[in-house]
């Protein structure tokens, strides 16, 4: 199968399709973002995908993608890439994603951690190609509303009665780089005279801004954080959506440490075994092992379907075979 994906310079670049999605992979990222180009920032992450294996601990590894694993055990990892300088792996596993995140919280930060984070503040810039002249727009933002994409918006992702409130009280909208237009209509037309446009760089906007909301599938909370500005979600509850970062958000307010979230950041940046890696960690290849070696104290079953696909009395009878009564 072939894609047609648009060059920089206008002209049509044709690719074969591949089922291995990959980070910096033209024609992944055109299926994912369509003609929204990413910045040249991005090509670091390479220098740490490279060191990725395609089969850690004997399973798959995917990426930008969300399931789950049955209680205990993992069945697959994930990884994406977050502020154009961090890859973040995980186990297709909340429960245990979350925890090993607040285990090396609570070992605390190190010198080269607090480095990793004055080097990611110094680094921070949009994802996508937008334009930074647009901030001048918008100079009085107090409070920032960071919609996701319209792919989320669609699946029901977002509290909008939650929104709403915010944009009574005076919060501005950031509409997503990947808004389709119809969305972007009916959004400029409901919160009028507030919204910040697709286009718009975000980071000039939220430098401004005294706090930010977003939902658990949004890196632009990181970037918050490391910002020093107040945070608050707009997740729906009752939204089924997988949800990228719900691992990093409630391990940062659930881990018992109390410092500030700054500083609990900077613990994850000490341990790679958190997962999360970054172009500024001197060895990228040994972060990468660290925290896969870390994986290997948990239970990994290899099954032929996901997890919430129809079959799941096969998965149970997998996991009866290589588990047997041991099941968690």
């Amino acid at each position: 199968m072939v894609s047609e994906v648009p060059g920089k310079n206008g002209k049509t670049k044709f690719f074969h399709m591949s089922s291995n999605e990959w980070v910096n992979d033209d024609v992944t990222h055109f299926m994912k973002s369509g003609n929204m180009l990413r910045s040249p920032a991005n090509a670091r992450l390479s220098e740490i995908a490279m060191f990725i294996p395609k089969n850690p601990n004997g399973s798959k590894i995917e990426y930008d993608i969300n399931y789950g694993s049955p209680k205990g055990t993992i069945a697959g990892y994930k990884f994406t890439d977050l502020l154009t300088q961090i890859l973040y792996l995980a186990p297709c596993n909340t429960q245990i994603a979350t925890q090993n995140m607040i285990e090396c919280i609570k070992k605390g930060a190190t010198p080269e951690g607090h480095r990793i984070v004055e080097a990611l503040i110094a680094g921070l810039t949009d994802k996508y190609l937008l334009d930074e002249d647009l901030d001048l727009e918008y100079s009085s933002v107090n409070e920032l509303v960071l919609l996701p994409g319209t792919n989320l918006i669609t699946k029901d992702a977002v509290d909008f009665k939650k929104v709403d409130e915010l944009y009574n009280s005076g919060a501005w909208i950031k509409l997503h780089p990947i808004t389709a237009k119809v969305w972007q209509t009916m959004l400029e037309s409901k919160y009028k005279g507030r919204v910040v446009k697709s286009t718009a760089s975000m980071y000039p906007i939220m430098k401004k801004s005294k706090k930010v909301y977003f939902t658990l599938s949004s890196e632009t909370g990181c970037a918050a954080v490391l910002l020093g500005k107040s945070i608050g979600l707009i997740d729906n509850k009752e939204g089924k959506v997988g949800k990228t970062f719900d691992a990093v958000y409630p391990s940062l307010d659930r881990c018992g440490v109390k410092d500030k979230l700054i500083n609990k950041f900077a613990a994850l940046m000490s341990h790679p075994e958190s997962g999360l890696i970054t172009v500024h960690h001197e060895n990228k290849e040994e972060a990468v092992n660290r925290f896969f070696e870390n994986m290997k104290q948990y239970r990994h079953v290899k099954l032929s379907k996901k997890p919430g696909e129809e079959g799941d009395d096969i998965i149970d009878q997998e996991l009866k075979q290589q588990l047997g009564n041991n099941q968690p």
